[in-house]
C-alpha cells in the first residue's frame, strides 16, 4: 500500500483501534486471572476446610507425653493390672539371653538405605487400634504399611502382625502392638524403622469402632465368607457361605476373626481384604462423592501429615489409586519361630532385606 495516499486522518483511526485491541486483551487477560485465583482461592478453602476436620497430631505433642507415661504412668499402671496390658492381656516378653541376641544381629535401619532407593516411594503406616476406653492408647492391632512405588506403579500392603518381634525404645522388647500402646503413632513408626529397616514418611490411625463407621459411610463391602468364619459372623447376622454385603460392624468382625483358620496370620490376610475392597469402592467416586465422602471420613482419622503432603496426595490420588496392589505379610511364612507368644523371624536381616526388596523395587 501507497502510505502517501494515508490520511492523517486515517492514521489517527488505526491508532485507536489498535488502542482498544490491547485494552480488550487487557481486560481478558485480567478476566481470565481473575478467575483462576477465585478458583484456585476456592480450591485451597475447600482443601483448608477438610484439612482442618482431620485430626492432626504433630509428633513432638505426642512424644513430650511419652517420657513421662514411660517413666511414672505406665510402670504404676502395669503394677496396678498385673503385668497385664489395657485389654486385659498378659504382656509378653522374651528370655534375656534371646534379647540380646536379637537386638545385636539385627543391624539393617532406615541409615542403611541408599537415597535412590527412596525415590519416587512414599510410605503411609495404617493403624487400627483395638482399646476399651480412651484413657489410653490403646494396641495396634492392625499395622498395614502402603507402599506407593511410583517407579512399579504399584502400592504395596504389608501387614505387620501384631505379635511380631520388637525391641522399643525405652520398654525394650515386647510384642509389636506394644509400642503403639505405649507411645502411639510416632512410636510405632521409629519401631518398624528401627526393628524393620523400612523409612515410613507418615502414620494414619482409627479406633476400630471408627472403622465401623468409614465403612458403612461407604456403603458397606462384598466379601467372600468361608464356611469356618460362619460361627463368629452369625452373631452379626452373617449366615450363608459365598459373596455377602456386609456392613461396618459385619466387615470388623469378619476382619478381626482369630480363632478360626490360620489364626492371626490369617486375620492380618481378612484385614487387606477389607482395605482392598474399600479401595475399589474409592476408585468408582466420583469427585463430587469423594469430596462429599471425606468430609464424614476424616474426623475419624489420627495422623501426622502436614498440609503440604495432604495437598501432594490428593494431587496424586487420580493415577495412584489405579494401581495395582501386591500383599505381604511380616513374618514371611517359614521364616520364623515362636517364643512366649512372640512371633521372632528366624533371621531378622534377612526378613529386612526380603521386605526391602519388595517395596523398594525399581521395575
Amino acid at each position: 500500500m501507497d502510505n502517501s495516499l494515508i490520511t492523517p486522518e486515517e492514521i489517527r483511526k488505526n491508532r485507536l483501534k489498535k488502542k482498544k485491541r490491547k485494552r480488550g486483551l487487557l481486560i481478558a487477560l485480567i478476566v481470565i486471572l481473575s478467575v483462576i485465583v477465585l478458583l484456585a482461592g476456592s480450591v485451597v478453602a475447600l482443601f483448608l476446610r477438610f484439612y482442618g476436620r482431620s485430626n492432626y497430631l504433630a509428633d513432638r505433642d505426642v512424644d513430650e507425653a511419652v517420657e513421662e507415661y514411660l517413666n511414672e504412668v505406665l510402670p504404676r499402671w502395669e503394677k496396678e493390672n498385673d503385668g497385664n496390658d489395657g485389654n486385659g492381656e498378659e504382656i509378653a516378653t522374651v528370655d534375656e539371653e534371646i534379647e540380646k541376641a536379637l537386638i545385636e544381629e539385627n543391624s539393617l535401619t532406615v541409615e542403611d538405605l541408599d537415597e535412590g532407593a527412596l525415590e519416587n516411594i512414599y510410605n503411609l503406616l495404617l493403624v487400627g487400634v483395638d482399646r476399651r476406653d480412651r484413657s489410653w492408647n490403646g494396641n495396634s492391632d492392625a499395622m498395614i504399611l502402603i507402599t506407593i512405588n511410583k517407579k512399579t506403579k504399584k502400592i504395596y500392603m504389608t501387614s505387620f502382625m501384631r505379635d511380631l518381634y520388637a525391641n522399643i525404645e525405652g520398654v525394650g522388647v515386647r510384642k509389636l502392638n506394644h509400642a503403639y500402646a505405649v507411645g502411639a503413632g510416632p512410636l510405632l513408626v521409629r519401631t518398624l524403622q528401627t526393628n524393620y529397616g523400612v523409612s515410613i514418611d507418615n502414620y494414619a490411625s482409627v479406633d476400630f469402632s471408627d472403622m465401623q463407621q468409614i465403612i458403612d459411610i461407604l456403603g458397606g463391602v462384598d466379601i467372600e465368607i468361608k464356611d469356618y468364619e460362619l460361627p463368629e459372623l452369625a452373631e452379626v447376622g452373617i449366615y450363608n457361605t459365598g459373596m455377602q454385603h456386609l456392613t461396618g460392624a459385619q466387615a470388623l468382625r469378619y476382619s478381626r476373626i482369630r480363632h478360626h483358620g490360620n489364626a492371626d496370620f490369617e486375620r492380618t490376610q481378612r484385614q487387606r481384604v477389607v482395605l482392598n475392597r474399600l479401595i475399589e469402592k474409592a476408585r468408582s467416586l466420583s469427585a463430587i462423592e469423594f469430596i462429599k465422602l471425606s468430609d464424614q471420613v476424616l474426623p475419624l482419622v489420627t495422623h501426622n501429615l502436614d498440609q503440604g503432603r495432604t495437598l501432594d496426595l490428593l494431587t496424586d490420588l487420580p493415577s495412584i489409586i489405579r494401581y495395582e496392589v501386591v500383599e505381604q505379610r511380616i513374618p514371611y511364612d517359614g521364616e520364623f519361630y515362636i517364643q512366649n507368644e512372640i512371633l521372632i523371624p528366624n533371621d531378622i536381616n534377612a526378613t529386612v532385606t526380603r521386605l526391602r526388596s519388595v517395596i523398594y523395587a525399581a521395575e
